[in-house]
């Protein structure tokens, strides 16, 4: 009998190779999720609803939800955001002056790189008011 993970490749076209979710399927962990998108549809494997704390992790799929709402010409990079001066673009690049726990200016727009968690979760719910559509899709 055939794997999940290898009949949802299958039913989504998979001709040669092992495919992401059977690797997935073989990795040595309690619980693991994953799911393969498809012009042909989705496949998943494992429990799809848990949540995981996935830490840094959310700061690249905050960037190209924002990068998406760019290209779509819903929002613009430029725009004012976070503390006084700076920009979407700031926040996205860790140029606005917030610290790394707190969205209290530590430094001034631009003056230094500061590796913040901070301006990410004030970038994200500016893209989500914006894209709610486009959010509540990808959380789905």
């Amino acid at each position: 009998m055939a794997s999940a993970a290898a009949l949802a490749c299958s039913a989504l076209g998979r001709v040669v190779g092992i495919s992401a979710l059977e690797k997935i399927v073989q990795w040595p962990a309690d619980s693991i999720s994953g799911a393969l998108i498809s012009p042909l549809g989705i496949a998943t494997v494992g429990d799809t609803a848990r949540e995981y704390g996935i830490k840094s992790v959310t700061k690249p799929v905050v960037a190209m939800g924002i990068m998406l709402a760019v290209e779509e010409g819903a929002i613009e990079l430029d725009q004012p955001a976070g503390p006084e001066g700076a920009t979407r673009r700031h926040l996205l690049s860790h140029a606005s002056g917030v610290d790394f726990d707190s969205r209290d200016a530590k430094r001034p727009v631009e003056n230094r790189r500061i590796y913040s968690s901070a301006g990410y979760e004030w970038a994200k719910p500016l893209w989500q008011e914006t894209n709610e559509a486009i959010w509540v899709e990808i959380q789905s």
